[in-house]
């Protein structure tokens, strides 16, 4: 079970919000799997249901602008682990 947010800085330019930033958050639940088939090398394989997920758009001064609800979602992830 997880939680994020991130805040991001939006270009001057911006067609979004000139000059203005994004809030991003969600909720997540996943399970995963782990397999090492030699030493030092691991392979996970997850999948994620991500919920509760909302955007925030301010402008430059930090007034809220717009929010977003985003649809619930499901995801993944792989990766392969190198130990050396």
């Amino acid at each position: 079970m997880g939680y994020s947010r991130s805040i991001y800085r939006l270009a001057d330019e911006s067609k979004v919000q000139r000059e203005g930033y994004l809030e991003n958050e969600w909720l997540l639940v996943g399970t995963g799997l782990e397999y090492s088939p030699v030493q030092n090398f691991k392979i996970n394989l997850g999948v994620r249901y991500y919920f509760n997920r909302q955007m925030t758009i301010y402008d430059k001064d930090g007034n809220n602008e717009r929010e977003y609800d985003v649809d619930n979602a499901w995801g993944g992830a792989l990766s392969l682990k190198f130990d050396f």
